[in-house]
């Protein structure tokens, strides 16, 4: 199993989280989030000091998804999000794929993919 940290614009949580369903992900959570990237750009280094501290307002609001699916999925599902969830633009997002060891349905005490 697989658990995926996905970043995302706002307005693509819907186009996301039907990638998510048709996938049969048995369920996500979103949050909300605030965060700074890197963006690649030419920098003299006389323009070194005028680069301004990080700020809050320097933050970008951004949604985290996290679901937890089986190996055999994790490929194509990451291919569709990152269709889905695509503007061009800086600011996109990220995926995170992260190994889980095991998971437990608590009422039940089924585990590994049967407790998903």
């Amino acid at each position: 199993m697989k658990g995926l940290v996905i970043y995302i614009r706002r307005e693509k949580l819907d186009a996301v989280c039907a990638v998510l369903r048709r996938h049969n992900a048995a369920g996500f959570s979103v949050s909300n989030v605030e965060g700074c990237g890197r963006r690649k750009r030419q920098i003299d280094i006389e323009d070194v000091a005028a680069i301004p501290a990080l700020e809050p307002e320097h933050l970008a609001a951004k949604l985290r998804v996290y679901t937890v699916v089986p190996d055999a999925v994790v490929d194509t599902l990451v291919d569709e999000i990152c269709t889905a969830a695509a503007t061009d633009r800086f600011g996109d997002g990220k995926i995170f794929i992260v190994p889980v060891e095991d998971a437990i349905r608590i009422r039940t005490r089924e585990r590994g993919e049967t407790a998903l």
